[in-house]
């Protein structure tokens, strides 16, 4: 069984359920620790039974990866895990430089990421400091599981990422809600 501690600044009802499939795996325990989300964005999290554990915290999205109280549940919690979930988001490098100096401490814990194989400006606008930002989070992340085949081929192909250290998992629609509502 591996212990996975997923950080979620933003736990809408899209990832909750992506995370509860994920949970339903035999050989995952998943626990995570979410924010309050985006205000005024109109972000509503779903009230339910979870196959996962949930910690919940004050900190909003933008204020997650700089929150004391993310952090201290984190220090409590790192060891316990085999992997942490940091976002590779510029909003949480503190948040990431605070994981590996736990890391120092527990070995045994692995850091990694899933999202985007570049990270962005406003806009959509990408500068050589996005660029430089993503290349150090993959350097020192332990692994990084893209979104999509094509992101994963596309960073490990412009050499963001080693490929030993890269994955792909499909960030896909929750169908089942889908299929309640409609017929194509």
């Amino acid at each position: 069984m591996i212990n996975v501690l997923w950080l979620a600044p933003n736990f809408n009802h899209y990832k909750a359920r992506f995370l509860n499939h994920l949970a339903k795996s035999s050989s995952i325990d998943l626990t995570i620790l979410s924010g309050t989300g985006r205000q005024g964005m109109g972000d509503q999290e779903l009230e339910g039974q979870w196959d996962f554990k949930h910690i919940k915290v004050t900190a909003n999205k933008k204020d997650f990866g700089n929150s004391k109280e993310v952090r201290t549940l984190l220090k409590r919690q790192f060891s316990k895990f085999d992997w942490v979930l940091i976002p590779a988001e510029k909003k949480n490098i503190l948040l990431f430089f605070y994981a590996k100096y736990l890391q120092l401490f527990h070995k045994q814990t692995k850091i990694f990421s899933y999202n985007h194989p570049l990270l962005k400006s406003g806009n959509g606008k990408t500068t050589l400091i996005d660029k430089l930002i993503t290349m150090f989070y993959y350097r020192y992340y332990d692994r990084i599981i893209f979104y999509t085949k094509k992101s994963y081929h596309w960073a490990v192909g412009h050499h963001y990422i080693k490929h030993t250290k890269a994955s792909w998992a499909n960030n896909t629609l929750d169908d089942e809600a889908i299929l309640g509502h409609y017929k194509f």
